[in-house]
């Protein structure tokens, strides 16, 4: 990656005790950045960066630790909750706050992480991270990137909060993998390395951008993935069906339990369809082209 010391002092990055923001700070690390953290609670590890831990409504914090900032990669973000109150206290309020003193200090560049999910989103998750791009799009900002994530995937840790993550934890534990409509439709999952190049591309962009942009991996078959991972792992790999009329019942009795809110129940109701990615607009802009599949497979082989 480009060393763009030069060019940038500090980069803000919210969540950074969350799987994405905390895969992502090493590999940004190896540009040269300034890169400091904020968080709600004090990590539990040692992240290699400053991070100020503090109420992310308080504005009197988020103005001390943004002051001076260049950008802002805005990571942070509540999932799950049954409580739509605390989604928009969470998320909504929270990133109308930062986007109001990134405005006041003069921020160069505001990067909002969003989600694929609130592309006519289907719950209150999707609708949350909807609301959360129109409020960054309205803020009057110098200049914003909404990137709607694809289904993240950051190691072959068995430990990550990833779906991918878990059905590698599963080949390599020789358990049965149980593939809706036997894994025939398309997934895309975004790697850790290929966001932090795409975030790197942006950096190093000097134009007006001001645009949402659809971030995915690859499209292959999710039985593909599947088959991938086994290959590599030169393990045998025991797969099952779940027929989708099954999956699609569950998704909606769950949904309409007040107290079970996930992102994976919105994802269900729309397993088959991978949105469509801005693959023109991101090549076009930034010179970005997703990792193919064994690739990636290696790179994050490396993140084990």
């Amino acid at each position: 990656m480009p060393n763009l010391t030069a060019n940038h002092n500090k980069i803000i990055i919210t969540g950074i005790t969350g799987t994405i923001a905390r895969y992502l700070t090493p590999i940004l690390l190896t540009s040269g950045l300034e890169l400091v953290g904020i968080a709600r609670r004090t990590p539990q590890e040692s992240l290699a960066i400053p991070v100020h831990v503090g109420d992310m409504s308080d504005e009197v914090f988020i103005t001390s630790v943004m002051r001076g900032a260049h950008t802002v990669i805005h990571a942070a973000a509540l999932t799950r909750s049954a409580i739509p109150v605390k989604l928009k206290e969470s998320n909504e309020d929270m990133t109308t706050l930062l986007a109001k003193v990134a405005y006041k200090e003069g921020v160069k560049r505001f990067i909002y992480l969003s989600s694929d999910l609130a592309i006519n989103p289907a719950g209150p998750y999707g609708t949350s991270k909807l609301a959360c791009e129109n409020i960054i799009k309205n803020a009057g900002l110098i200049d914003w990137v909404c990137l709607r994530l694809s289904p993240f995937i950051g190691s072959c840790n068995s430990l990550d909060n990833s779906t991918f993550a878990k059905f590698i934890a599963k080949i390599q534990l020789g358990k049965r993998i149980w593939l809706p409509a036997g894994g025939r439709f398309p997934v895309a999952p975004l790697s850790a390395a290929d966001l932090a190049c795409l975030i790197v591309k942006i950096l190093g962009t000097y134009s007006e951008l001001k645009k949402t942009y659809t971030v995915t991996g690859e499209i292959y078959p999710l039985a593909d993935f599947i088959s991938a991972v086994a290959e590599k792992e030169q393990l045998p790999v025991k797969t099952g069906n779940v027929p989708m009329g099954c999956i699609h019942i569950a998704q909606k009795l769950l949904m309409a339990l007040p107290f079970i809110r996930h992102p994976l129940l919105e994802s269900l109701t729309v397993l088959d369809r991978v949105p469509e990615p801005s693959i023109a607009e991101l090549q076009e802009d930034f010179g970005f082209q997703a990792s193919k599949l064994v690739p990636m497979l290696n790179t994050i082989e490396n993140m084990r």
